[in-house]
C-alpha cells in the first residue's frame, strides 16, 4: 500500500498511533495492535486484509468498500 502524505501526517500527529506499511510479517503487527484500520477506498472482491484483521480478534475500522 501507499499511504498518502496526508495519512502519514495524520498518523504522525497523534500520540500512540503507528502507521505500519507493508510489514514483512503481518501476523506480528496484527497481534500487537489495539485497533486495526483498513481505509480501502475501493474493492475488487474479497478484501483479504480485512479478513486477516478480523481473524486477529482485534477491533477493525474500515470503509464500506474495505469490508465487502
Amino acid at each position: 500500500s501507499m499511504p498518502t502524505p496526508e495519512v502519514r501526517s495524520a498518523c504522525e500527529s497523534v500520540p500512540g498511533v503507528q502507521l505500519v506499511v507493508n510489514p514483512p510479517r503481518a501476523a506480528e503487527v496484527l497481534g500487537a495492535a489495539t485497533v486495526l484500520v483498513n481505509p480501502a477506498p475501493w474493492s475488487s472482491g474479497v478484501n483479504l486484509k480485512s479478513l486477516d484483521m478480523l481473524h486477529s480478534g482485534r477491533p477493525v475500522v474500515s470503509t464500506s468498500m474495505g469490508v465487502k
